[in-house]
Parts: structure tokens; sequence; C-alpha cells
């Protein structure tokens, strides 16, 4: 088994009270899916899992599940600050036979590498679901290198890894370790979309991209030209990613993704927390800015994909 592709995972739209808004939900999949990409990612950090319910997270998964065709794929990711509520969330991903479920560290309190191993270990040994680590490092306890390669290695239900650290040099690390092994199929996806070129040049085989629920052209771009040997186009659209994370990277996360759906026509509602005068100011630069970004550069996804 081996997940190879450009994989999105969706904000969370709200009405104003802060429950989901389903209708929006809804339109925001269509959106992704008319454009290409290879599947969803439900329920990781960048739809602020941390903000809804259990049952409301369950309801994300049948949503995506119901609304996705043949052929893509569905990760449902599983992150909570216990194991109790980690399992409820991987049982419902079972049931609805997901591809995957991806499995980021407990949050909020902190645990010793260890800790860590012999819960990635329960999780696994319990679930019938592929399980896909998730190393976040900047919301939930980080995943040492060794310490995900030696669950890599060894238990037979863990079949690849989202890194989102951001550490380049893992790059190779992972690749070493593991391309042709004879032993195993392991996936290597990358989640920090301004190394996304790179991750795919070092042997990686995905993304998971954040950044592509606000623009999936560009990530569909990048990975589709990427795979056909078109390394000019690839490098561009990476260079595309960077100087966009730069604005996304001024205002916490989601929230510029939120934003600039809102001038898609997909608005999102508000954020979790209320905005201030400076970051209504904020709001209103960036969506300025991402609509000239958007018309400057639409034709490179027009011709590239």
């Amino acid at each position: 088994m081996k997940f190879d592709g450009i994989y999105i995972a969706p904000v969370t739209p709200v009405n104003d009270g802060g429950s989901i808004n389903w209708a929006v939900y809804e339109q925001l999949l269509s959106f992704l899916l008319e454009r290409g990409v290879d599947g969803f990612c439900i329920g990781g950090g960048t739809s602020e899992y941390i903000h809804f319910s259990l049952e409301e997270r369950k309801q994300l998964f049948d949503t995506a599940s119901a609304i996705i065709p043949r052929g893509k794929k569905l990760f449902a990711a599983i992150g909570g600050s216990s194991f109790s509520r980690v399992m409820e969330l991987g049982a419902h991903a079972d049931r609805l036979k997901a591809d995957a479920v991806l499995l980021p560290m407990p949050h909020f309190f902190t645990y010793p590498q260890a800790d860590l191993e012999e819960f990635c270990r329960q999780v696994s040994r319990s679930l019938d679901s592929p399980v896909l680590l998730y190393n976040l490092p900047f919301f939930t306890n980080p995943l040492d290198f060794e310490t995900s390669a030696r669950l890599l290695e060894e238990e037979d239900g863990i079949v690849g890894i989202k890194d989102s650290s951001g550490e380049t040099e893992r790059f190779a690390l992972y690749v070493d370790r593991f391309a042709g092994s004879p032993e195993k199929e392991i996936s290597l996806l990358i989640g920090q979309d301004p190394f996304a070129y790179d991750a795919l040049n070092a042997g990686w085989h995905g993304i998971i991209s954040g950044l592509g629920s606000l623009c999936p052209e560009l990530l569909v771009t990048l990975f589709r030209s990427f795979s056909r040997g078109d390394h000019e186009t690839a490098e561009h659209c990476q260079a595309m990613i960077r100087e966009m994370n730069i604005q996304i990277s001024a205002l916490p996360i989601p929230w510029a993704i939120r934003f600039g759906l809102e001038t898609r026509g997909l608005d999102c509602g508000p954020q979790a927390i209320p905005l201030s005068g400076e970051r209504r100011k904020q709001k209103r630069d960036f969506q300025a800015w991402f609509d000239e970004w958007m018309e400057k550069n639409s034709a490179v996804w027009q011709n590239g994909s």
C-alpha cells in the first residue's frame, strides 16, 4: 500500500455561533474535487479540530465519505488529547472504511518519546484502518525521527507518515531508511507546503496540503507537473507557494486561508476568537493582495495542470 498524490486538508466552515456550517462544508469539498485533488484529509490541524466535539468530527468524516467519489482517498485525522478520544474517532473511521487514519500525537500535555511510541503502537494494534503517523510539532508533541522510523519498521498497521515539522533534513533520512525496502512499502507525505517540491524531489510520494484548501489548483499543478517530469513548472509553483506563505504567516493558522476562501465565494464564517481592529485591517489587506495574486498567477495552473 502506497499513497501518492495531492490530498487537501480543508478548513471547517462555521456559523456565527461556532457550530459547523454543513452547507458551506459540502460546497468546499465539491470545490476541491472539481479542481482535481486526489482526496481529502479530514480533521487535521487546518480544520482546527480541537474546537469541535467528537460527534461533530465524526459527522465531518461522514459528510466527506458520502461526497468523495470512487478512486479518491479519504484520510480521517483522529487527533485528541487522550487515548480514549482517539480510539472513538478511529473506530468511527474503521466503520466508514476510510483509506487511512492520520494520527497526530496528543496535544496540551508533554510526553517523552517512549510514551508516544507506546501510544502509537496501541492505536495501530486496536484499529483496522491503516495508520499514517502525523508529526505536527507546532501544535502537538513532536515525534522524533528514530521513534517514527522504528514504528514504521515494526508495526504492520503503520504504513506511512505525514511530516509537518519543516525539518528538511528529514527528507533524505526517511528515503534512505525506507526506499526500496523489500519488507514494507512506506508512504512519505509532506505536510509543509513551502517544501512540497523539495520533498517530492528527494523521493517523497505525496502532499497533504492545508494551503491547498485555498488554492487547490496550485498544489495540483505542482504535483502533476512534477509527476510528468516538468520540474520547471513544479519549481515555479513552489516559488508561488512560498510567496503566499509569507502572507499567510502574518496571521494565525488558518485565518488567511479562510479569508481567501471568502474572496472565492466560500464564506467559512468567523474565526475562533474575535478580530481586533488591526486584524480586520490585515484581513482586508490580505484579501486585496490575494485577489491580485490570483489574477496574476492563474495562467500557471491553467497552462500547467
